[in-house]
């Protein structure tokens, strides 16, 4: 790893680390699942698939400050 991609994970690590961050983590969590529990309720095979995709990419969100810790080797829980 170059330094530009540690500098980069570092500032992630950083902007990850605000407690704001949390909450929004908090929300994306409950707006995933209620996406979930909504797929039943799908009008259509398209809409399902476009939310499935929307909560994919939420769920990118919600795991990002964890897989920028791994990826920089940081084991710690607390940072």
């Amino acid at each position: 790893m170059d330094r530009t991609d540690t500098e980069f994970l570092d500032k992630m690590i950083t902007l990850t680390a605000y407690p704001e961050w949390g909450d929004l983590i908090t929300d994306l969590k409950s707006l995933i699942y209620h996406m979930q529990a909504d797929a039943f309720e799908s009008g259509s095979w398209d809409k399902l698939n476009e939310d499935k995709g929307f909560a994919k990419g939420l769920g990118y969100i919600v795991n990002f400050r964890e897989t920028v810790k791994s990826a920089r080797g940081i084991n710690d829980a607390n940072v």
